[in-house]
């Protein structure tokens, strides 16, 4: 099985950098620091577009960030080590 291209984009509060990912085929996390502002609009036009586009509350002022996005990928932000996030895929075995 090939792995899924993954992007994640930081300050989704423009969102067209994510619907372009996610039209290139790429399954895409749109982060934001609220979600009551666009998350529904972004997960509505993305549903009608057939977009693997999914929005993540993500504020990365804050001192340590751990999202799971499923069984076999998470996110971790941590900005004493620097403005690095980091990104982890799980092997899953079959």
């Amino acid at each position: 099985m090939q792995d899924q291209k993954v992007a994640v984009v930081t300050g989704s509060s423009s969102v067209e950098t994510s619907f372009a990912l996610a039209r290139n085929g790429f399954h895409t996390y749109a982060t934001m620091r609220n979600l009551q502002e666009k998350s529904s609009l972004i997960t509505e036009k993305a549903r009608n577009e057939n977009l693997p586009l999914q929005t993540i509350q993500l504020d990365v002022n804050t001192e340590l960030i751990s999202i799971e996005i499923d069984e076999s990928f998470r996110i971790e932000y941590n900005p004493a080590r620097g403005t690095e996030i980091e990104f982890y895929k799980k092997s899953i075995s079959q």
